[in-house]
């Protein structure tokens, strides 16, 4: 297995020794070799927890020690670094296991922080440290400058999940890029491999939206209802009619490099007018 595709809980931990021993976080220097970037018999765990880890890549040794939590499913992945930097500094007691893992009370954000956290209102992250998410759509340049912002904001988790980083310069330079070159493997994401050949490859964003459906946030919240609109209480849509057909092609599918007969849709689109109210 790629070191990119440790779990979450191991690649934090890996990068938290690293930074005790050397001050720093730098996830490349494991890509280039996992058994460098910390020595293994200095830390808490020793010698033979990280050979077992790392080496063997037996993860369940990692979990016997450190119980895993699930986190909300749509959890920025620096919100999920800080609880993890948490669950480390309070030495993954069982004793202090709460929600996300530990004491809220004993950090330094307190309770009304995660507790805020736990009801899913992020902000209070981007008020207390930072980096907020811009209200303004992100513009994205070369080949996701099209992307919608959303789709974008996925890629760049897949991203981080498998290489550690959030960096949209890797897609705008190549929407396609794997992980070997800083993206991800499609292959290897939740959504699977013809997901994203649709919605990237493709550019099929209905595909995304459908099992994404959008929904008001921080990201779109730029999008403005008139109020007050004497002129008309009644809007016309043109909603489109499409006729489907279906063929084959040979595609590429993410970092893999794999190449495969896949099945082409291509549609003829029309229009029709209703009126809602």
């Amino acid at each position: 297995m790629n070191v990119d595709q440790f779990p979450i809980e191991i690649r934090h931990l890996m990068m938290y020794r690293q930074k005790e021993q050397h001050g720093i976080k730098d996830w490349s220097v494991f890509q280039n070799d996992r058994s460098n970037g910390f020595t293994w018999e200095p830390t808490p765990e020793r010698y033979n927890f990280w050979y077992q880890v790392i080496r063997c890549e037996m993860f369940d040794v990692f979990y016997a020690k450190y119980p895993k939590v699930a986190y909300p499913k749509d959890m920025p992945e620096e919100i999920i670094m800080l609880a993890l930097d948490r669950r480390v500094e309070q030495g993954w007691s069982p004793l202090s296991l709460g929600t996300f893992g530990f004491s809220w009370k004993k950090t330094p954000e307190e309770d009304k922080f995660w507790s805020d956290i736990h009801q899913g209102k992020y902000n209070v992250y981007y008020e207390k440290y930072g980096s907020a998410p811009t209200t303004d759509v992100p513009k994205y340049k070369g080949e996701i400058a099209d992307f919608p912002p959303e789709v974008v904001e996925m890629m760049l988790q897949r991203q981080f999940e498998q290489v550690g980083k959030r960096d949209p310069s890797v897609f705008e330079n190549s929407s396609r890029v794997g992980v070997w070159s800083g993206g991800f493997v499609w292959d290897e994401t939740a959504e699977g491999g013809d997901f994203w050949n649709a919605v990237i490859g493709d550019k099929k964003f209905h595909v995304f939206f459908k099992k994404y459906p959008k929904k008001e946030s921080l990201i779109n919240s730029h999008i403005k209802t008139k109020q007050n609109d004497k002129e008309s209480t009644s809007i016309k849509v043109q909603r489109p009619v499409a006729t489907i057909s279906t063929g084959k092609r040979l595609t590429t599918s993410g970092v893999s490099g794999r190449r495969s007969f896949t099945t082409v849709t291509s549609r003829r689109i029309g229009y029709k007018t209703i009126i809602g109210f």
